[in-house]
């Protein structure tokens, strides 16, 4: 059997289209992909590094079939999500995340020997508590010694794997230009937010904004994915984001970090305006540099100060473009995964 280096394992439909721009990372520094999802019928044993990221879903099954298949640890996780609170203690993030992986281990993998679990009272819990659900995902794939590499968007996120005992390299995604470019179109949007509104937080930040930006006459464009707003990916998404002066970050939670809207910020030509982001969580960024933060009491002004202002816009909007396009490439950070496996590569074996 010939060995391949890395397979590119799809977990679910992703609306940020990453698949296409990691693959074609990896291929263009010496490591061409093969694409599988869980339909493939591949035998995964023939890859010494099987490449996951996300988990935008549940990768329960996914985990699962990992267990029967694999006999090493080759798994490398590219971890796309947020994490639980930080400040709770990891005892109790262990332990719950464990819970909520087995509860949904029972919905979709032991089907026929949980019938409850199909219960339409049920499955409204299997919609919640998504963040940890994900972390029960890392922790049972530690615990099976299947994890080769566990990377992350910040140093917030390493420390909280770390304490949790899950081993993480800060190694955030990189820049593709599939992400988008400078269609050098007239901006005739003040500031745009792109993101849903079903967490409580966000979706009262972002009212009380739009009644602020309402009152000073600026114009506030919103695509949350709801029927009233809709959703906007692809080339609408790129042409949307080129009218706007500013791309506003408003967190779901406060200890998040703006590394995706980062990216699409730089790479389609607009000027990140996020609230107060915590040091730890702005991974390879720099606020006041790469994008433009306000703590929230007195964001609307700064808004209406940097529209006054083009040219200091201008300069943030430049530098973020500049530093996405050639120091944080998808190929860079592809390099960096791997020089990671082969520091850990068992002696004499090759990746």
């Amino acid at each position: 059997m010939k060995i391949r280096p890395v397979a590119l394992f799809e977990t679910q439909v992703d609306p940020w289209g990453f698949s296409i721009p990691i693959m074609e990372a990896f291929k263009k520094i010496g490591y061409p992909c093969d694409y599988l999802t869980p339909a493939s019928e591949s035998n995964l044993d023939q890859y010494v590094t099987i490449l996951l990221y996300g988990p935008m879903r549940s990768i329960t099954t996914t985990v699962e079939r990992f267990q029967r298949e694999l006999h090493s640890n080759k798994v490398v996780m590219w971890f796309t999500e947020q994490v639980p609170p930080p400040h709770l203690p990891k005892i109790m993030h262990y332990w719950v995340a464990r819970y909520r992986y087995h509860l949904q281990r029972m919905a979709e993998v032991e089907k026929q020997a949980h019938p409850s679990m199909l219960d339409q009272a049920f499955i409204p819990l299997l919609r919640r508590a998504g963040r940890l659900r994900a972390l029960g995902e890392m922790i049972i794939l530690q615990r099976r010694q299947l994890l080769a590499s566990l990377c992350v968007f910040t140093e917030q996120h390493a420390r909280f794997f770390r304490a949790c005992h899950i081993p993480a390299s800060v190694i955030p995604m990189g820049y593709h230009p599939l992400f988008g470019r400078n269609l050098h179109l007239d901006k005739d949007i003040d500031i745009l937010f792109i993101g849903s509104l079903v967490d409580r937080r966000r979706e009262q930040t972002i009212a009380k904004l739009q009644q602020a930006f309402a009152q000073r006459g600026l114009r506030f464009v919103i695509y949350d994915g709801s029927r009233q707003r809709g959703a906007i990916y692809g080339k609408c998404r790129m042409e949307i984001l080129n009218r706007a002066h500013i791309f506003l970050n408003i967190f779901r939670q406060p200890w998040d970090d703006p590394t995706f809207r980062l990216l699409l910020a730089g790479a389609n030509h607009t000027m990140l305006l996020s609230e107060t982001v915590w040091p730890n969580s702005t991974g390879p960024f720099t606020a006041n540099l790469h994008f433009a933060e306000s703590d929230l009491q007195t964001l609307a002004e700064r808004t209406l100060d940097y529209l006054a202002h083009p040219a200091e816009m201008e300069a943030i909007t430049e530098a973020n473009a500049e530093f996405i396009r050639h120091e944080l490439t998808m190929e860079n950070q592809a390099a960096k995964i791997i020089a990671g496996l082969q520091a850990i590569q068992p002696r004499g074996s090759r990746l």
